[in-house]
């Protein structure tokens, strides 16, 4: 139940971060990691640092839907580096197979897929 309330916490988070976000609230945008570790005894949540670079979108969940063109997902993503990691992401949809650049300032650049490997 933790780990739920946990999930829809950062969800209310990445829409409050869409309004305030440059760029609009169609910028897709990092919002955090998806990578959460809950330690029950204390209640704390531990949230990794989201590492910039280029990967592909590996699974997608977006528990809301799209609403007015904009979206809260979580993407699982396979990094060209051979790591893997899940961010939560608010904007406009990201899709299944999608190459994407994270940025060091947490903006999402869209590659082309002959860029993707």
């Amino acid at each position: 139940m933790n780990k739920l309330a946990t999930t829809l916490s950062l969800a209310a988070i990445a829409a409050l971060a869409a309004c305030a976000s440059p760029g609009g609230p169609h910028a897709t945008r990092v919002v955090g990691s998806a990578d959460a570790t809950i330690v029950a005894s204390t209640g704390t949540v531990v949230l990794p640092a989201v590492r910039a670079g280029v990967g592909k979108v590996a699974l997608l969940t977006d528990p809301t839907g799209p609403y007015a063109d904009l979206s809260n997902q979580v993407a699982h993503l396979q990094m060209f580096d051979g790591s893997r990691q899940a961010i939560f992401v608010t904007g406009t949809q990201l899709t299944l197979g999608e190459c994407i650049s994270i940025r060091s300032d947490s903006s999402i650049r869209r590659r082309p897929q002959r860029d993707c490997g």
